[in-house]
């Protein structure tokens, strides 16, 4: 059994615009330490930022293409922090507030990030489905 490409397209468009009912459309940012596989089992991000002006938020979710036409989900956001913070981690959520909805994806960066108030910090997050 084999998707099709405009499968793989409107599987990408479902998961952050809701054509299947549910969205992920929401974005966060952790300090956590626990690296990411697939066998992860976690449903929240390790620790979540909740304050400093980078707290979860709506992202702006785009179709892209990498392989075929659309099969990439794309959520984009650009934080501006009131505090000071070192980023690590995150997260690709359903729930617009921290601890809740289903978190679709997850990453740990390869290296922490300091973050100081007046920064900004840009999150573009891809989940290709190709």
């Amino acid at each position: 059994m084999s998707v099709m490409n405009q499968g793989l397209e409107k599987m990408a468009k479902s998961f952050g615009f809701g054509l299947s009912g549910a969205t992920a459309r929401y974005v966060a940012l952790g300090i956590g330490t626990t690296n990411a596989d697939g066998t992860d089992t976690l449903t929240n991000l390790d620790s979540e930022i909740i304050d400093s002006g980078l707290d979860r938020v709506a992202a702006t979710i785009t179709s892209e293409t990498t392989t075929t036409t659309g099969d990439t989900m794309q959520a984009y956001y650009q934080w501006t922090a009131t505090g000071s913070k070192t980023v690590s981690e995150a997260g690709v959520f359903s729930g617009a507030a921290a601890n809740d909805g289903t978190m679709l994806a997850r990453k740990r960066f390869a290296s922490t990030y300091a973050v100081q108030s007046g920064y900004t910090f840009t999150l573009t997050y891809k989940i290709v489905l190709a």
